[in-house]
């Protein structure tokens, strides 16, 4: 009874996902934020500032954002660049160039990417 009084209390959003093109089935996005949250949790011991959180949140969203977009997190703080996306069109382009030389390469996993980028 329970399941079916949810189900009825919730369904017009339940099933939101059917409706629109991009929005996920689930949430594993927002359990992964809040897995990483926690990890600095437990490292912290709560011993932490409001502005030390909003700085580490900052840095965790881009660096998922990166993940996602299949660029080195690193590599995108070393460059400067303050918008990934544009950093990552331009990583990829230099990668599609042909080079001087032909070579052959055999085929490269891509990195799994997960959509919806968090904030």
């Amino acid at each position: 009874m329970k399941c079916k009084e949810r189900f009825e209390r919730n369904r017009d959003t339940l099933f939101t996902f059917l409706n629109h093109d991009g929005v996920p089935w689930n949430n594993n996005n927002a359990e992964h934020a809040v897995k990483a949250f926690a990890r600095l949790r437990d490292v912290i011991a709560g011993s932490s500032t409001e502005t030390g959180l909003e700085e580490y949140l900052i840095l965790l969203s881009v660096c998922q954002t990166c993940k996602y977009m299949g660029v080195d997190f690193l590599d995108f703080l070393r460059s400067g660049d303050k918008d990934v996306h544009a950093f990552a069109e331009s990583r990829a382009g230099r990668r599609r160039q042909p080079s001087a030389t032909p070579l052959t390469v055999s085929p490269v996993e891509p990195q799994s990417a997960i959509s919806g980028i968090p904030g």
